[in-house]
C-alpha cells in the first residue's frame, strides 16, 4: 500500500510518500515544493492542483492523508491568512479526491502529534524530523540555505511525513 501526506501551506507544500507492506514501512520519497506566488488566486490554486496531480500520477497512492486546517488560531494567524490556507488546503482535497475517488483523510495536527509523541509532551514542529526518524528508523534529509542553515521547508517536509505515518497508524491499529 501506498500512502502520501501532505502538509500544504500558501507558501510551502510539504510531502512524504510511504510503502507499507507486511507492517513495514520504507520511506520511499519526501520532498517539497513552492506553490507559485504570481497570478490570480485562481491561476495560483490551479498550479497547485496541478502539482499534486504530478506527484498522484507519479506515485499513485492508495491512501492520501493532509494535515488539516487549524479553524481557529487566536493571536498567531488573521481570518485571511486562514482563509487562504483552507482555500489551498482544499484544492489538494479536491485534487486527491479527483485521483482516489475517494475522500482524502484529513488530519488534526494536535492527534498527529499525539499520536506520534513519545513521552507526555508534545513535539513542536521543529521537532518532528527526529520524531519521524525515530519512528521509522531512518534519516530525513535536512534541506540547507547557502549558509548551511536549515531551511524551515525540512519542517514541512517532517509534517507530511507526520501525515502520512499517522494516517498508516490509523489504518492498522
Amino acid at each position: 500500500m501506498i500512502i502520501i501526506g501532505f502538509d500544504v501551506s500558501s507558501a510551502v507544500v510539504g510531502y512524504c510518500v510511504l510503502k507499507c507492506e507486511d507492517e513495514q514501512i520504507k520511506l520511499i520519497k519526501c520532498d517539497y515544493f513552492k506553490p507559485s506566488k504570481k497570478g490570480s488566486l485562481f491561476f495560483k490554486l490551479n498550479g497547485l492542483k496541478q502539482n499534486i496531480i504530478s506527484i498522484l500520477d507519479t506515485y499513485k497512492p492508495d491512501h492520501v492523508a493532509i494535515e488539516d486546517i487549524a479553524k481557529f488560531m487566536p493571536r498567531i494567524s488573521s481570518a485571511q491568512t486562514i482563509i487562504c490556507l483552507a482555500a489551498y488546503n482544499r484544492t489538494v482535497g479536491l485534487a486527491c479526491y479527483e485521483y482516489l475517488g475517494k475522500d482524502p483523510e484529513l488530519c488534526n495536527v494536535m492527534a498527529i502529534r499525539h499520536k506520534l509523541k513519545s513521552g507526555k509532551i508534545l513535539p513542536k514542529k521543529e521537532e518532528m524530523p527526529e520524531v519521524i526518524e525515530k519512528h521509522l528508523n531512518i534519516k530525513l534529509p535536512r534541506f540547507r540555505n547557502k549558509n548551511n542553515k536549515i531551511k524551515p521547508e525540512t519542517f514541512d517536509v517532517a509534517d507530511g511525513c507526520a501525515v502520512a505515518l499517522y494516517h498508516y497508524y490509523n489504518l492498522t491499529q
